[in-house]
């Protein structure tokens, strides 16, 4: 894992997404992710009974089969490869859809990434 600056140098099809946040699948389908209100538990005892200690993102169809197939171990270009062949082309340009939706969920704290080179 590396901060901001380090990230530019990196090509994001080698990264592999690491999951900072939980996440539950709706009858739907679709996965809901679920954000820690708190993030001290001292103050999660403060939270009313009929309240939820998450706030709950749900994702679009794309959103789902991004979140399903990073299981911390494929890299963005092994995950774009099954959307692709899962949504055909309803889905392209894959990779560039891919781009934004990762920085957008890394920008948020939802998730970071991984350069596997780095673990050798």
């Amino acid at each position: 894992m590396f901060g901001k600056k380090n990230i530019k140098k990196k090509n994001l099809l080698e990264l592999i997404p690491i999951k900072l946040v939980g996440s539950e699948l709706k009858e739907d389908g679709k996965v809901t992710l679920l954000i820690p209100r708190f993030k001290s538990k001292f103050l999660l005892n403060f939270v009313p009974k009929h309240k939820s200690p998450f706030f709950k993102i749900n994702l679009d169809e794309f959103g789902t089969g991004f979140w399903i197939s990073a299981d911390n171990e494929k890299t963005v270009e092994q995950i774009g490869v099954e959307l692709k062949e899962k949504f055909g082309e309803s889905i392209e340009p894959v990779f560039e859809r891919l781009n934004i939706f990762i920085f957008q969920l890394r920008r948020q704290g939802f998730l970071e990434l991984k350069d596997p080179k780095e673990e050798k």
